[in-house]
């Protein structure tokens, strides 16, 4: 195997769906869903990267390249989900509320 497997996007949208799938079933109140969308973005990047070299659109030479996208794209997709989410949650109130 020449090609890491932090290299490939088949990686990273597995993670990002594992991610998403662990946040619903489980409940980490959207925390989990976060860094699902980081994955995602993350293949979609790996996806757009050209294997050659290059045409690359993204310098991605070493893995802690590809783990910073990894960090940036989940921190990045933290905070908006987490207040538009919980924004709709807050606004539909508990139905046990008397």
């Amino acid at each position: 195997m020449t090609e890491s497997l932090i290299f490939r996007p088949e990686f990273w949208a597995t993670i990002g769906i594992l991610l998403m799938i662990l946040d619903i079933t489980v409940g980490l109140d959207f925390f989990a869903l976060a860094f699902g969308c980081g994955g995602l973005l993350t293949a979609l990047i790996l996806v757009l990267d050209a294997p050659d070299g290059n045409s690359a659109l993204f310098a991605l030479e070493d893995w802690t390249d590809v783990a910073l996208v990894f960090g940036l794209a989940s921190l990045l997709s933290l905070f908006p989900l987490r207040y538009f989410l919980f924004r709709r949650y807050r606004e539909q109130g508990d139905i046990n509320k008397y």
